[in-house]
């Protein structure tokens, strides 16, 4: 009795079940890469209204920091008018501490200014 081995080979894939294989890779990829689209939308779109928001503060704060400046040099150029009258008329408007006390004032206000740019 002789018994014969027949070996059989695994069935390979026919190329019809290969491109199936390779379609629903591709569908796949092609999901994943339409659900990061969508992704990257929404981002977009939260960081564009965060830019808005952004510009929308730096241009108050810029006014704000404009209207401190004009508000400074007007001081400024009242106080160099008192000076200029108080000297004429020979008076003392301010005593020396008033005046240190202005001055430190005016340099805590250019340093605020400063910090702002």
């Amino acid at each position: 009795m002789e018994e014969r081995l027949t070996h059989t080979a695994p069935e390979s894939p026919t190329d019809e079940e290969r491109l199936e294989e390779l379609f629903q890779a591709l569908w796949e990829r092609v999901k994943q890469a339409g659900d990061l689209i969508s992704e990257l939308r929404a981002q977009k779109e939260s960081l564009h209204g965060r830019l808005e928001r952004m510009e929308s503060e730096f241009q108050s704060l810029q006014k704000e920091l404009t209207n401190s400046k004009k508000d400074m040099l007007e001081r400024n150029a009242m106080i160099k008018d008192l000076q200029q009258q108080a000297a004429r008329d020979d008076v003392r408007i301010l005593s020396n501490g008033e005046k240190e006390a202005l001055a430190a004032k005016a340099r805590e206000l250019l340093a605020r200014i400063e910090g702002y740019l």
